[in-house]
Protein backbone atom coordinates (compact mmCIF):
# COMPACT_ATOMS: atom_id res chain seq x y z
CA UNK A 1 0.00 0.00 0.00
CA UNK A 2 1.37 3.43 -0.88
CA UNK A 3 2.13 5.76 2.04
CA UNK A 4 2.00 9.53 1.68
CA UNK A 5 4.84 11.58 3.15
CA UNK A 6 4.12 15.05 1.79
CA UNK A 7 0.70 16.64 1.18
CA UNK A 8 -1.01 19.59 -0.37
CA UNK A 9 -4.55 20.05 0.91
CA UNK A 10 -6.94 22.41 -0.82
CA UNK A 11 -10.64 23.06 -1.27
CA UNK A 12 -11.80 22.87 -4.88
CA UNK A 13 -14.96 24.94 -5.22
CA UNK A 14 -16.26 23.43 -8.45
CA UNK A 15 -16.10 19.94 -6.88
CA UNK A 16 -17.15 21.13 -3.40
CA UNK A 17 -14.54 18.74 -2.03
CA UNK A 18 -11.14 18.71 -0.43
CA UNK A 19 -8.35 17.52 -2.70
CA UNK A 20 -5.21 16.06 -1.20
CA UNK A 21 -2.28 15.73 -3.58
CA UNK A 22 0.19 13.47 -1.84
CA UNK A 23 3.67 12.27 -2.61
CA UNK A 24 5.09 8.86 -1.73
CA UNK A 25 8.74 8.35 -0.74
CA UNK A 26 9.43 7.14 -4.29
CA UNK A 27 8.13 10.43 -5.75
CA UNK A 28 4.80 9.03 -7.03
CA UNK A 29 1.91 11.49 -6.79
CA UNK A 30 -1.55 10.37 -5.66
CA UNK A 31 -4.71 12.47 -5.52
CA UNK A 32 -7.43 11.87 -2.94
CA UNK A 33 -10.85 13.54 -3.03
CA UNK A 34 -12.60 13.86 0.33
CA UNK A 35 -16.20 14.95 0.82
CA UNK A 36 -17.54 17.06 3.66
CA UNK A 37 -19.56 14.07 4.85
CA UNK A 38 -16.50 11.82 5.06
CA UNK A 39 -14.33 14.47 6.72
CA UNK A 40 -17.10 15.25 9.22
CA UNK A 41 -16.99 11.62 10.30
CA UNK A 42 -13.19 11.46 10.36
CA UNK A 43 -12.54 14.66 12.34
CA UNK A 44 -13.89 13.42 15.71
CA UNK A 45 -11.38 10.54 15.61
CA UNK A 46 -8.45 12.85 14.85
CA UNK A 47 -9.47 15.48 17.38
CA UNK A 48 -10.28 12.89 20.02
CA UNK A 49 -6.83 11.35 19.68
CA UNK A 50 -5.19 14.76 20.17
CA UNK A 51 -7.42 15.54 23.14
CA UNK A 52 -6.48 12.24 24.81
CA UNK A 53 -2.82 13.26 24.50
CA UNK A 54 -3.31 16.04 27.08
CA UNK A 55 -5.75 14.21 29.35
CA UNK A 56 -9.26 15.12 30.29
CA UNK A 57 -9.08 17.81 32.96
CA UNK A 58 -10.18 21.38 33.52
CA UNK A 59 -7.06 22.75 31.78
CA UNK A 60 -7.16 20.49 28.73
CA UNK A 61 -8.66 23.11 26.39
CA UNK A 62 -5.95 25.60 27.35
CA UNK A 63 -3.28 22.93 26.87
CA UNK A 64 -4.76 22.05 23.47
CA UNK A 65 -4.74 25.70 22.43
CA UNK A 66 -1.10 26.12 23.48
CA UNK A 67 -0.10 22.89 21.73
CA UNK A 68 -1.89 24.05 18.57
CA UNK A 69 -0.15 27.42 18.62
CA UNK A 70 3.22 25.74 19.17
CA UNK A 71 2.60 23.39 16.24
CA UNK A 72 1.81 26.29 13.95
CA UNK A 73 4.88 28.19 15.13
CA UNK A 74 7.00 25.22 13.96
CA UNK A 75 5.22 24.98 10.60
CA UNK A 76 7.57 25.47 7.64
CA UNK A 77 5.90 26.15 4.27
CA UNK A 78 7.06 24.04 1.33
CA UNK A 79 6.35 23.90 -2.36
CA UNK A 80 3.00 22.35 -3.27
CA UNK A 81 2.70 18.74 -4.35
CA UNK A 82 1.66 18.87 -8.02
CA UNK A 83 -0.49 16.12 -9.48
CA UNK A 84 0.77 14.62 -12.73
CA UNK A 85 -1.26 13.28 -15.70
CA UNK A 86 -0.30 9.74 -14.62
CA UNK A 87 -1.25 10.34 -10.95
CA UNK A 88 -3.63 7.84 -9.41
CA UNK A 89 -6.85 9.73 -8.58
CA UNK A 90 -9.51 8.40 -6.26
CA UNK A 91 -12.65 9.51 -4.53
CA UNK A 92 -12.31 8.19 -0.99
CA UNK A 93 -15.39 6.37 0.31
CA UNK A 94 -14.04 5.18 3.66
CA UNK A 95 -11.13 5.74 6.02
CA UNK A 96 -9.90 3.15 8.49
CA UNK A 97 -8.42 4.78 11.58
CA UNK A 98 -5.79 2.91 13.58
CA UNK A 99 -4.81 4.59 16.83
CA UNK A 100 -1.70 3.95 18.88
CA UNK A 101 -0.13 5.91 21.70
CA UNK A 102 2.36 7.69 19.42
CA UNK A 103 0.56 8.04 16.09
CA UNK A 104 -2.67 7.74 14.18
CA UNK A 105 -2.79 5.83 10.90
CA UNK A 106 -5.36 6.66 8.22
CA UNK A 107 -6.05 4.13 5.49
CA UNK A 108 -7.98 5.80 2.66
CA UNK A 109 -10.12 3.44 0.59
CA UNK A 110 -11.07 4.40 -2.99
CA UNK A 111 -14.79 4.46 -3.90
CA UNK A 112 -14.25 2.72 -7.22
CA UNK A 113 -11.30 0.43 -7.00
CA UNK A 114 -9.84 -0.54 -10.35
CA UNK A 115 -7.53 -3.53 -10.12
CA UNK A 116 -4.49 -1.23 -9.87
CA UNK A 117 -5.98 0.93 -7.10
CA UNK A 118 -5.26 0.08 -3.50
CA UNK A 119 -5.76 1.79 -0.16
CA UNK A 120 -3.48 4.74 0.59
CA UNK A 121 -1.88 5.23 3.99
CA UNK A 122 -1.14 8.41 5.89
CA UNK A 123 0.45 8.29 9.35
CA UNK A 124 0.47 11.29 11.68
CA UNK A 125 2.21 11.99 14.94
CA UNK A 126 0.71 14.74 17.10
CA UNK A 127 2.69 17.73 15.81
CA UNK A 128 2.16 17.13 12.07
CA UNK A 129 -1.49 16.25 12.71
CA UNK A 130 -2.01 19.59 14.45
CA UNK A 131 -0.37 21.39 11.52
CA UNK A 132 -2.49 19.53 8.97
CA UNK A 133 -5.69 20.17 10.94
CA UNK A 134 -4.94 23.89 10.86
CA UNK A 135 -4.56 23.71 7.08
CA UNK A 136 -7.74 21.65 6.81
CA UNK A 137 -9.62 24.17 8.95
CA UNK A 138 -8.46 26.99 6.67
CA UNK A 139 -9.76 25.08 3.64
CA UNK A 140 -12.98 24.23 5.51
CA UNK A 141 -13.57 27.93 6.03
CA UNK A 142 -12.93 28.63 2.35
CA UNK A 143 -15.58 26.01 1.57
CA UNK A 144 -17.98 27.77 3.94
CA UNK A 145 -18.83 24.42 5.52
CA UNK A 146 -20.41 24.45 9.01
CA UNK A 147 -17.70 25.08 11.59
CA UNK A 148 -19.56 23.63 14.59
CA UNK A 149 -17.73 20.29 14.38
CA UNK A 150 -14.38 21.96 15.16
CA UNK A 151 -13.37 22.47 18.80
CA UNK A 152 -12.91 25.97 20.15
CA UNK A 153 -9.22 25.39 20.89
CA UNK A 154 -8.63 24.93 17.16
CA UNK A 155 -11.10 27.48 15.79
CA UNK A 156 -9.72 30.20 18.06
CA UNK A 157 -8.77 33.14 15.85
CA UNK A 158 -5.24 33.11 17.20
CA UNK A 159 -4.62 29.81 15.37
CA UNK A 160 -6.33 30.96 12.17
CA UNK A 161 -4.39 33.09 9.75
CA UNK A 162 -6.56 34.21 6.88
CA UNK A 163 -3.57 35.21 4.80
CA UNK A 164 -1.66 31.99 5.36
CA UNK A 165 0.21 31.38 2.09
CA UNK A 166 0.65 27.62 2.33
CA UNK A 167 -1.54 24.57 2.13
CA UNK A 168 1.36 22.15 2.16
CA UNK A 169 2.25 19.76 4.94
CA UNK A 170 5.32 17.58 5.16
Amino acid sequence: MPELHRLTTEYIKIEDRIRIAGETPSGETLVLWLTNRLLSRLLPHLLGWLERQTGNNSRSEILQSFAQQAAMAEFKPQSAVQSQPQSQICLVHAVDVTISEHNIKLTFKPAIAPTSSEPIILIFQALPLRQWLNILLEQWRKAEWPIAIWPEWLVDTRTYQSNSPSVVWH
